[in-house]
């Protein structure tokens, strides 16, 4: 019999006995019978030991899944754990984001909480070069979950475009056609291309100012610029959306 316990009376003085609080952990996990024997009525019989009822405890967590990046873009991206084995508990999933790296969920608000056929989410709303933390943690019918938590590190960062090649045609005697053909996908925080024309040549942009800026069109970029008459059109038209100076 556990000391600390309480008697009291149902029927007769001291014929009831109430435990203390009694601890269960995993190593309790699974079917806990419970005996009661040695009790002794008025008229001095003593009870045989008997198994009233049996406490099944579930105190295992089930595993964490392991994540693996499906898809990104400029704002999102969409992570899946389709190899992961279900318990047979298995309740559903609660999902994590931080900007800060964690071992324990305690003191987080999850921000979904999933179904538990589901295998993918989209961690929406993020930004570029910001560095995140995700966790997906499953959670079993008694509402028990991994400890400690392994998060994962996400990353948005903003794609360096590659150097544009320009095509320049004269037009009049004071204008040029320049076209160029880029394709952005792929590239994350890609937003348009600045120009930079200047009346002597130059392999770098970093003390100019850029002449003219306009955002990312479909198609190829073509457009008719008025140049001086004493600028030089077939040598001194730049446009490149590379480096961080360049890069809008």
């Amino acid at each position: 019999m556990p000391a600390g316990g309480v008697w009291y009376a149902s029927d007769f003085n001291n014929d009831t006995y109430l435990t203390p609080p009694i601890a269960f952990g995993a190593q309790h996990n699974g079917t806990n019978d419970v005996f009661v024997s040695g009790a002794t009525d008025l008229t001095g019989s003593t009870l045989n030991r008997i198994n009233p009822f049996a406490i099944v405890v579930d105190a295992v967590a089930p595993a964490q899944p392991a994540l693996s990046l499906i898809s990104s873009n400029s704002s999102s991206a969409t992570y899946g754990w389709s190899s992961y084995s279900a318990p047979a508990d298995l309740n559903g999933f609660r999902v994590y984001l931080s900007t800060s790296s964690f071992t324990s969920v305690t003191g987080l608000t999850a921000i979904a909480r999933l179904a538990a056929d589901v295998r993918n989410y989209t961690f929406g709303g993020l930004a570029l070069d910001t560095q995140y933390y995700i966790a997906v943690l499953a959670v079993d019918q008694a509402g028990n979950d991994a400890a400690p938590v392994v998060a994962n590190a996400l990353r948005l960062p903003s794609s360096v475009p590659p150097v544009i090649t320009a095509r320049v045609a004269v037009t009049g005697a004071q204008s040029a056609l320049v076209s160029w053909n880029f394709d952005p996908s792929g590239l994350l925080g890609f937003a348009g291309f600045k120009l930079y024309f200047e009346p002597a040549d130059f392999s770098t942009v970093a003390a100019l100012t850029r002449k003219l800026i306009f955002p990312w069109m479909p198609g190829p970029p073509r457009w008719t610029i008025w140049i001086g008459p004493r600028h030089i059109i077939s040598r001194w038209w730049v446009i490149t959306p590379a480096a961080a100076s360049i890069l809008m």
